[in-house]
């Protein structure tokens, strides 16, 4: 089965009010339409290996003393307190000595939640994967990604988590990523949750943001594990190699198992509607690089850490920065637009580099 769900518990929104964090402050009412005010858990995974279930959260704030008056129960048994982690935008809750687990029940005040526990995934054992969340994303984008990071990199795997799409359903996509040639194994996860506030709803957002990061950390523990190595990159990001490497090859045999790099961004000529990637032949000098993006191999060092968008978190992003070995185009237009407009741009274009172009002729018919 290529489409999975999560075993999400959320608040009764007549009873519970997720607060918002300290530091940001709310300029106006939508920030409520958008973020996660009632989720408390996001899923529960079981690992055979380590005999432990995670439970991944957003963070709790003043969702936190329901969690340490709760009752937890794993297959009608009482479980101790659990070890409590939490991070800049996530939790995480691990029971111990589980060798078997398939179900959770947790109850404080007069509620309970009884939600299944997922078993760890072994489809991308010992393949080179990619991770992404999408939202909407052209499903001709989607495909020609995936296929120049096959060409371009041996890619074989593919987890997307899909933050409630509806221009296509999942069947569809998971169809769509499934037919690229090269791809052996397709995970997609249904994530149909608050993503978070923009910059016009509150200062400090990215306080405000638990969705992006809790689900790669959670696709990391559920799906990731067993991959030979794997890529965090976004739909909009196409990966080179100046030296004509592989970021898996390159990542297996990394001393760290850990390596990072930074982006470019690369616009389509104004006008050019809808664009593809191919039409990414221009950058402007007037840019900063992009933030890092980053690969890991499982049982690497840094394998179990934390993991933020751009690095590992408490891991400076400047580790294992290999700038001359690889980065990214951040392709302009490919977006829906969610964030701010990215239909037309500013400034003067010159033509891309070399890299790039001969990268876009020899992955699309141009």
């Amino acid at each position: 089965m290529s489409i999975h769900t999560l075993s999400t518990v959320s608040l009764p929104r007549d009873l519970y009010k997720r607060d918002a964090p300290k530091q940001t402050q709310i300029k106006q009412t939508s920030f409520w339409d958008r973020y996660d005010s009632q989720t408390l858990i996001y899923d529960a995974v079981h690992n055979a290996q380590t005999n432990t279930v995670r439970l991944i959260l957003p963070r709790a704030f003043n969702f936190a003393p329901l969690l340490t008056s709760a009752t937890f129960s794993i297959d009608g048994h009482h479980q101790k307190r659990p070890k409590w982690q939490k991070w800049r935008h996530h939790e995480v809750l691990t029971f111990q000595n589980l060798t078997s687990a398939s179900t959770l029940t947790l109850a404080f005040d007069d509620q309970s939640f009884t939600i299944p526990i997922h078993p760890v995934d072994h489809a991308c054992a010992g393949l080179n994967t990619v991770y992404t969340l999408s939202k909407d994303n052209d499903l001709n984008w989607i495909a020609d990604w995936a296929s120049f990071h096959v060409k371009t990199h041996n890619l074989q795997a593919i987890v997307l988590c899909d933050n409630g799409s509806t221009a296509y359903d999942l069947e569809t996509l998971d169809t769509t990523l499934q037919s690229v040639p090269g791809i052996q194994q397709v995970r997609v996860i249904a994530a149909d949750l608050p993503y978070g506030p923009l910059n016009i709803d509150c200062t400090h957002r990215t306080e405000a943001k638990f969705l992006q990061i809790a689900m790669l950390n959670l696709a990391r523990d559920r799906f990731l594990a067993g991959s030979r190595a794997w890529l965090n990159l976004d739909i909009d990001e196409l990966l080179l190699s100046p030296t004509a490497e592989s970021i898996f090859d390159a990542t297996a045999n990394d001393r760290w198992g850990h390596l990072t790099f930074p982006g470019i961004w690369h616009y389509p000529a104004n006008g050019t509607s809808p664009a593809r990637y191919s039409d990414h032949r221009f950058t402007r000098d007037s840019d900063a690089a992009c933030p890092t993006k980053f690969s890991l191999r499982p049982d690497g060092v840094f394998g179990n850490f934390a993991l933020q968008v751009h690095s590992l978190e408490k891991v400076s992003r400047k580790f294992k920065l290999a700038p001359n070995r690889f980065w990214f185009m951040h392709c302009y237009g490919i977006s829906t637009s969610w964030k701010y407009a990215r239909t037309v741009h500013d400034g003067t274009l010159q033509p891309a580099s070399d890299l790039a172009r001969g990268a876009l002729d020899a992955a699309f018919d141009t």
